[in-house]
Parts: C-alpha cells; structure tokens; sequence
C-alpha cells in the first residue's frame, strides 16, 4: 500500500479543489492505517463495536475514493442527486460529501 501523498493533481482546477485532494489523502491514509490496526482483532463473534467501526472506516474509504474520482472527473463539488453545486463550507468541513444539504435531508427521511 502507498502511504505518501500525491501532490499530483493537474485535473484540481481550483487551489479549493487541490486542498480538497491533499485534505481527502490525508484522511485516506489516516482511515487506512486505522483499518490496519483494528481488522485483525474486528469479527462479529470477536467484537462486534470494533467490527461496526471496522465497516464504518471502510464504508468512509469508499466514499472518499468516489470524491477523489469526482475530482478527477470534473465533477467535484455537484450534488449527485440534483447536480447542483455544494456548499462550499459543507465541502469545506466533508470533503466527500456527495449530496447537497436538501438532497442530503430528503435521503435521511427514508
């Protein structure tokens, strides 16, 4: 596994969109190496609070990989249900947000 951070990032077309992807390694590699340490000791039958933070960390690893596809792609910061921008403070705060704040209220409801 890679543990340094890229500093490549020629597609970011903003200095907001080249902090998003520093911030987003970052995390990656903070959540990966968690998941290192506490996988081996997570198994329902071992300890299922370790095993439930063991399926969180992976669930945010594949929510960050996403965002840092997106920002490959052009599409960083869009809401994926409605396509509309994202507030840049929620960007600011969850780099890998995928959905804007109504969106975001209208999927909590189901």
């Amino acid at each position: 596994m890679n543990t340094q951070l890229s500093e490549h990032h020629p597609w970011a077309r903003t200095e907001e969109e080249k902090s998003a992807y520093v911030r987003m390694q970052e995390q990656l590699l903070d959540r990966r190496a968690l998941l290192a340490e506490l996988e081996p000791h997570a198994a329902p039958h071992i300890d299922a609070a370790a095993w439930a933070v063991v399926l969180s960390i992976r669930a945010t690893i594949g929510q960050i990989a996403a965002a840092l596809t997106r920002l490959e792609s052009g599409t960083y910061g869009l809401c994926l249900t409605c396509g509309d921008a994202l507030d840049p403070d929620r960007v600011e705060i969850f780099p890998y947000t995928e959905s804007c704040v109504p969106c975001q209220k209208e999927a909590d409801k189901r």
